[in-house]
């Protein structure tokens, strides 16, 4: 990560671990919250 002076704070997006080696099921609902959380911070939510 770099540090970037802002108006805000970056947002950050916190995940479930671990993130490989889990099964198709588990790895499929780490996506979903992936994406959930990338399309609140695009509609400038709180992820």
């Amino acid at each position: 990560m770099a540090y970037q002076p802002s108006d805000r704070p970056l947002p950050a997006i916190v995940i479930d671990h671990p993130t490989q080696m889990v099964a198709q099921e588990v790895l499929r609902q780490r996506a979903s919250q992936i994406a959930d959380a990338v399309e609140r911070l695009l509609k400038d939510e709180t992820p």
